[in-house]
């Protein structure tokens, strides 16, 4: 994570039109994603987006980062929808140790059944 730039933005449209056996398909969305420096150890990620033929909110993505001098944490968070998960990271930023890290997964399969 680069956290020297202050904020980044990127917008996106998105149409395609298929026909597959006859039936033709229409898919159109907006997207946004970007981040924001809240510190020079802070930043917040985002993404998200509009489906504007189902008229609705696509996945949302929030994210969190922080510089812990030798570590550095993460956290994603999917907070709506059927694919709802989070994923807290921490590790050490050595290449040469970067598999020593402590990593938290929870996605929909796990609520699903009850973990």
């Amino acid at each position: 994570v680069d956290f020297t730039i202050p904020w980044n933005l990127r917008l996106s449209y998105n149409a395609s039109y298929s026909r597959t056996t006859g039936k033709a398909s229409i898919v159109q969305s907006a997207n946004f994603s970007g981040d924001l420096s809240l510190s020079e150890k802070w930043k917040i990620t985002y993404s998200a987006g509009y489906d504007f033929v189902n008229h609705a909110i696509t996945q949302t993505n929030l994210g969190l980062s922080r510089d812990l001098h030798c570590w550095q944490m993460s956290l994603n968070w999917v907070p709506f929808g059927k694919f709802q998960s989070y994923v807290f990271n921490i590790g050490i930023k050595s290449s040469l140790l970067k598999d020593l890290k402590l990593n938290r997964t929870r996605s929909f399969v796990d609520s699903q059944q009850g973990y």
